[in-house]
C-alpha cells in the first residue's frame, strides 16, 4: 500500500473523505493529510504521490515531503512558485483552470463535467493519453475537487473513473 499526502482545505477534506469511504474501499492508496500542525511528523513517511490544494506555510519541510515523492499533483491556479518542482524527480501534474494545466474543465454545468486531460501521463500501469472525461454530477461538488480526484485516479486506478459518482 502506498500513502498519498494531501494538502488542502477543511471543506475538500470533508468531500474527499466522503469519496474515500464510499468508492475506494479497494484502491491501493491511504490518504494522509497534511496540515501546518502536522507537517513535522510528516516529514519521515515517504509519500508516493503528494496533493497540493492548499499553500502551506512550511516550505522547509515541505521539501523533505517531496523528495521521495514519485508524483506530485499541485493546483496551478494557486499562488505557488512552481520553479521549486524543478528540483525532484517525478511527475508533475498540474491541475486548475490554467491553459497550461494538464487536467482542466473544458465544460461544468448543473448535472454534468468535462475533464480535459491535455497532456498524456504515465500511471502505474500505463500511458493516459489525451482525453476528454465526462462525469454526471449528483450533487454541487467543487470543481478543483473533481480535477485532484480525477489526477489521483489516473495514476492509480482509471478504471473506476467511468464508475465515479460525484
Amino acid at each position: 500500500m502506498c500513502f498519498i499526502g494531501i494538502i488542502t482545505d477543511e471543506k475538500s477534506k470533508k468531500y474527499i473523505n466522503k469519496i474515500d469511504k464510499e468508492q475506494f474501499k479497494d484502491c491501493t492508496f491511504k490518504i494522509v493529510y497534511i496540515t501546518d500542525n502536522n507537517i513535522e511528523n510528516m516529514k519521515h513517511i515517504r509519500f508516493d504521490t503528494i496533493v497540493i490544494n492548499k499553500k502551506i506555510n512550511n516550505i522547509d519541510v515541505l521539501r523533505d515531503i517531496l523528495k521521495s515523492a514519485k508524483y506530485i499533483i499541485i493546483n496551478s491556479d494557486l499562488n505557488i512558485n512552481l520553479n521549486i518542482l524543478k528540483e525532484y524527480n517525478c511527475l508533475v501534474i498540474t491541475y486548475g483552470f490554467n491553459s497550461k494545466s494538464t487536467i482542466t474543465m473544458s465544460s461544468n454545468t448543473l448535472d454534468s463535467v468535462q475533464i480535459c486531460i491535455q497532456r498524456s501521463i504515465q500511471n502505474k500501469k500505463s500511458k493516459i493519453e489525451q482525453q476528454e472525461i465526462s462525469l454526471i454530477k449528483e450533487n454541487q461538488v467543487d470543481t478543483y475537487d473533481i480535477m485532484l480526484l480525477i489526477a489521483i485516479l489516473l495514476i492509480y486506478n482509471n478504471e473506476i473513473i467511468a464508475l465515479l459518482k460525484l
